[in-house]
């Protein structure tokens, strides 16, 4: 009950993709699984404010751990995949 509302809060006003990561990350925790090995690559994909947010909820929730990214890394232009729209 707690997380799916710290989730709303934290990603309030964020884009839908930003939504759809954090409740990807949410399902993994809930099922015991951390982060995937690439979730720095699909932060990049994020726009720098979304990622902002993305990485609060991740260290709030405890999903995210360890040393801090770097502040070029979170303000960093956005890196799509190749072959997907903006």
């Amino acid at each position: 009950m707690i997380l799916p509302l710290m989730t709303a809060l934290l990603i309030a006003g964020a884009s839908p993709e930003a939504e759809t990561y954090a409740a990807e990350a949410q399902a993994r925790m809930l099922a015991g699984q951390g982060l995937p090995r690439d979730f720095r690559r699909q932060l990049a994909a994020l726009d720098p404010v979304d990622r902002f947010a993305v990485v609060i909820w991740l260290r709030r929730s405890g999903l995210l751990t360890g040393p801090a990214i770097p502040i070029e890394a979170m303000l960093a232009p956005t890196r799509r995949p190749e072959g997907t729209a903006p």
